[in-house]
């Protein structure tokens, strides 16, 4: 067996390996069909949230190409190579080597015989893996430094590169030191393959420093200058960069938003393929990446081990459930009471009856007056309070209280959230990544308790759902049984029995 077959996916995910993200233009959320990445277009990106980045260039392939754009994000690639070069420690970074990022990007460069392990050998596994049953190449594109790792990937005879099943790369403002001219276009070792390389440069300057070394050892492609010239499609896709943040995020917002005349709307999934353990082959599997996941801050959104607010006394929170999602409180006070989310709380005055903490701790970190909350939301009856053990030693009593009132904003605002807003609303699978431990085991326990109430009757759904439903159908959903076998033998009383006996026990008793 396999040393990586007990590997739970929660440790996978901590891997320094590539990451893919397919977006493609669909009326759900995308699923495994056949020959998907045929003719795709690749971007290779090493500064995180690329599908951010080219939601622009991904709207218009999708939309008037019909064509799927995959995202390799190569940043946590790029993290533990860093790593290794801080810590010298090669082991605890899974044997990457002692050089930074760039100096690796640089050695990548500098001949076509090997790919590399710290960059070049693991993107050429990630798309070998990708495109494995592609009937037709895909388009690779790169921009800035990561073009000549592209380069090196058409050109390299490595038996890495020829399973990439890449038949053309584009260059957006390729950045090729002198290293990459002499190691890999001035090589007098020819390409394994001609694979058509199309480029577009900053200036004239660029080009005609670069464009001529580019044709002689790839052969004659598009030669452009952005953004005067667009080329094709790709090129045209491609060439507008933008680098300030509230710009990448509206025209993600705008993208993935718009609608095609079909009705389709961009979709994102993140791909992984791993060794099945039945088949022993490499599986493709999607799991769906929403708007709001794609605009996540994680610096916002992470939790800390223990509130400055929290001295371990006892508290009531509020647990406030709207269909399938729930409300996280987050501090806006400077320096903040806690870091990342977590539910409405106060410390519990003796006396005081549970319900009416509650509604206190929601006037105070929601901006929810409680002459208003009788209009809006409502304890639900028949549910008993959870214990919440935090990290400081104290105990919170959580109350389930529900909102009364349907959601005002637009379906696919859903899961958007304001940082400049006191609460948002999540769905158990948001919810989990953004609070402490024990605040996730407690969400975990209400999301089984609502489903078990919901079963009983004694609470209702409501607009379409429960909290924590989609962990609790992951747990409890089970194969259907199968029937049993079937044995076939003689049977003995061909007038009573027109076909084959089919007693298991005993196939030849009748």
């Amino acid at each position: 067996m396999s040393r990586k077959a007990n590997i739970s996916a929660t440790e996978k995910a901590t891997f320094g390996r590539p990451r893919l993200y397919a977006v493609r233009a669909h009326y759900g959320p995308l699923d495994k069909q056949p020959d998907q990445f045929a003719g795709s277009v690749i971007v290779l990106d090493d500064e995180g949230e690329g599908v951010v980045r080219h939601a622009a260039a991904a709207q218009a392939l999708c939309f008037d190409e019909d064509t799927t754009v995959v995202v390799l994000d190569v940043a946590a690639l790029r993290r533990d190579v860093d790593a290794a070069a801080e810590t010298r420690d090669t082991k605890k970074t899974r044997g990457r080597g002692k050089r930074g990022w760039q100096q690796a990007l640089e050695a990548e460069c500098k001949t076509r015989d090997v790919l590399g392990k710290d960059c070049g050998r693991p993107i050429a596994k990630a798309l070998a893996r990708l495109l494995m049953r592609a009937t037709t190449g895909a388009t690779l594109v790169a921009r800035g430094a990561m073009a000549g790792v592209a380069l090196k990937l058409a050109l390299s005879r490595d038996p890495h590169a020829a399973t990439c099943n890449v038949s053309r790369v584009v260059l957006v403002e390729p950045t090729l030191s002198a290293v990459a001219v002499n190691g890999l276009l001035a090589c007098k070792t020819p390409p394994a393959r001609r694979i058509t390389v199309d480029a577009s440069f900053a200036d004239d300057d660029a080009r005609m420093r670069r464009g001529p070394a580019i044709a002689a050892a790839c052969g004659e492609g598009i030669s452009v200058i952005a953004p005067k010239d667009g080329g094709d499609a790709v090129l045209r896709a491609f060439l507008p960069r933008t680098d300030d943040d509230e710009d990448a995020e509206a025209a993600v917002e705008a993208a993935f938003g718009a609608e095609d005349s079909r009705g389709r709307r961009l979709r994102c999934a993140e791909v992984t393929v791993d060794m099945s353990p039945l088949t022993k082959q490499p599986e493709q599997r999607f799991v769906d990446v929403s708007l709001a996941d794609l605009l996540r801050d994680d610096a916002v959104d992470k939790p800390a081990a223990c509130d400055a607010d929290d001295q371990g006394e006892a508290r009531v929170a509020a647990l406030v459930v709207r269909g399938g999602r729930c409300i996280l409180a987050r501090s806006l006070q400077t320096p903040k009471a806690w870091e990342g989310m977590r539910l409405p709380s106060a410390p519990a005055i003796a006396g005081e009856d549970a319900v009416a903490g509650a509604r206190r701790a929601i006037a105070a970190q929601l901006d929810i007056d409680i002459a208003d909350q009788a209009e809006q939301m409502a304890p639900i009856p028949n549910l008993p309070p959870l214990m919440l053990y935090r990290a400081s030693g104290g105990i919170s009593t959580v109350v389930f209280m529900k909102a009364l009132q349907p959601p005002v904003e637009p379906q696919e605002d859903y899961d958007l959230s304001d940082d400049e807003d006191f609460y948002d609303w999540y769905t158990i699978t948001r919810a989990l990544p953004r609070v402490d431990a024990p605040t996730a085991s407690l969400l975990r326990t209400a999301a089984f308790a609502l489903h078990g109430a919901v079963e009983a009757g004694v609470v209702a759904k409501a607009w379409g759902g429960v909290f924590g439903g989609e962990l609790v159908a992951s747990v409890t959903a089970t194969p259907e049984p199968s029937s049993p076998p079937r044995v076939v033998g003689p049977c003995h009383d061909e007038a009573n029995h027109e076909d084959a006996c089919s007693c298991a026990s005993d196939p030849f008793s009748c």
